[in-house]
């Protein structure tokens, strides 16, 4: 089987933030000359309340990829131990979980966390404890 691929530059479009949402939208050109380009726009929401000590307490985000166009694209995102760690020779646990909602819909998460755990410590201005979670469906959706 032969597989053709079309890498494209994304034009920058410029970004979009306020107090807990920022925006960062792009144009990626056509794979074929008569075709529209498409507009992809990742968002980054971070749910701050200013009036919630609890909200202010718990570093979460959410990342939203939104996409509009008349052609298919692949998505890749990455995370490493870094996130979890600023000690590269920290020792790093992965594990994977599937969570059913319905007969069709599952979700997918990959849990990232130090082995050992140094609670209340920092290495180069990193959290030496606590754990990312990196979720989305497990199955594709079209």
């Amino acid at each position: 089987m032969k597989y053709s691929y079309n890498i494209s530059f994304p034009t920058y479009l410029g970004a979009q933030y306020d107090a807990s949402t920022t925006n960062f939208s792009y144009q990626i050109p056509a794979p074929t000359a008569e075709g529209q380009p498409l507009n992809l726009t990742i968002s980054f929401l971070s749910p701050i309340t200013p009036t919630s000590t609890l909200r202010q307490a718990i570093p979460a985000s959410y990342v939203n990829v939104i996409v509009d166009g008349g052609f298919d694209i692949d998505i890749y995102m990455d995370v490493n131990g870094f996130w979890v760690s600023g000690d590269g020779a920290s020792k790093i646990a992965w594990s994977m979980t599937d969570v059913a909602f319905s007969d069709v819909q599952q979700l997918r998460t990959w849990e990232i966390k130090r082995e050992e755990e140094l609670l209340f410590s920092e290495f180069g201005d990193r959290a030496e404890w606590g754990k990312l979670l990196f979720s989305g469906p497990s199955v594709c959706v079209t």
